[in-house]
């Protein structure tokens, strides 16, 4: 589970919360020049329960023209997305939780932020380095804006933490969802890779393959060394990665699965695998992904970002030769891997542990 879902799911559960309102990333549906003219609008797109509290989903929609090339009319497209936001919350106390820092969304959280009677803003990435450099001064300005709204502020991974200035903040990384990851789902079906026939070697990636954070090269040399062996990615693969699935027949994108059967998929991998780039970009990342294969004793060979070398069960491989010996030692069951640690290590780092932890941390009350 994503992290801001999963942060949201699990304060819902633990603390004091009537009802919960999630706002997704503000669209724009332009097909014609009438749609330019259309007034912003917040739209219920879902209705569904966490225990007792109500959640509402909500999706902003048709900003005001130009709200993506002008900072200050997306402000204003924010602040009128605000209103109707105020309209469903009718007055009640709020906690505001903030993700992004996109214009129209730093425009909804200044507007929220008034009546709220706490703001954190959770620093989910290096949110600097995915914005474009082109914009970087804006980006900067943006990220300071909403860390001065915020009383309190968390950051994903020790680097991050490092990058940010701020009068109350905590290092909180991502956690896993350990329990439901333990699950077996007897008959489960995944054609044609579950259920897994005897003989068959997945090497597997669960989670989003970004072109700008996966080394091409790597995988490419993956590929073409075990052309035996399948090679599935459970998730959301980039487009501009096609041409490369495309050269390699046992190159496999597999459909995300819902967290109640992942566990299931992770334990058919002989091993998991982590092939990202060493950027500016991953150095903000915390590898939630390798706690999901920790969780489900599976061995791991990951490059070395993100504070893979620390606390995590995995074979570190800087090479692309490196990586590949070392997913043969663990296709063939040769890795010198504790994976019980491992699995224990991921237990302790569940959102069910951690989350009360935080709800503590930020004063809020438990139920």
């Amino acid at each position: 589970m994503k992290r801001n879902l999963a942060l949201f799911t699990n304060i819902l559960r633990i603390a004091e919360f009537g009802r919960g309102i999630y706002i997704n990333i503000s669209d724009s549906n332009r097909k014609n020049l009438a749609d330019y003219f259309r007034t912003p609008r917040v739209d219920l797109v879902a209705s569904y329960e966490i225990g007792n509290t109500k959640v509402t989903v909500l999706q902003p929609l048709n900003p005001l023209p130009l709200a993506f090339r002008l900072e200050a009319v997306a402000t204003l497209s924010g602040r009128l997305f605000a209103r109707e936001v105020a309209k469903i919350i009718a007055g009640d106390p709020y906690v505001l939780w903030v993700n992004t820092i996109l214009p129209i969304e730093c425009g909804i959280a200044s507007a929220l932020a008034r009546e709220a009677k706490l703001v954190v803003f959770d620093n989910s990435d290096d949110m600097l380095t995915l914005e474009p450099l082109t914009i970087r001064r804006e980006a900067e300005r943006r990220l300071k804006q909403m860390l001065n709204l915020a009383e309190k502020t968390i950051c994903v991974s020790d680097h991050v933490f490092t990058q940010i200035e701020h009068r109350s903040k905590l290092l909180f990384r991502n956690c896993t969802t350990f329990d439901s990851l333990q699950r077996v789902t007897e008959g489960f079906a995944l054609p044609p890779w579950l259920p897994k026939v005897a003989g068959r070697t997945y090497v597997g990636f669960v989670g989003s393959l970004a072109e700008d954070r996966v080394d091409t090269e790597l995988l490419e040399y993956l590929f073409l060394a075990f052309p035996q062996v399948a090679f599935l990615f459970v998730g959301w693969v980039g487009a501009g990665l096609s041409p490369i699935f495309a050269r390699h027949p046992n190159a496999h994108i597999v459909p995300e699965v819902s967290n109640e059967v992942l566990g299931t998929v992770i334990r058919s991998f002989d091993v998991g695998i982590i092939p990202h780039r060493k950027t500016a970009m991953t150095a903000g990342n915390d590898l939630l992904k390798l706690l999901d294969y920790n969780a489900c004793g599976v061995p791991v060979v990951t490059t070395p970002v993100s504070g893979a070398d620390s606390e995590y069960t995995a074979i570190v491989a800087s090479t692309k030769e490196e990586f590949a010996r070392s997913v043969q030692l663990c296709v063939d069951g040769r890795h010198n891997l504790d994976l019980a640690r491992g699995k224990e290590y991921a237990r302790n780092r569940s959102w069910e542990i951690q989350v009360p932890k935080l709800i503590e941390w930020l004063g809020l009350p438990p139920r």
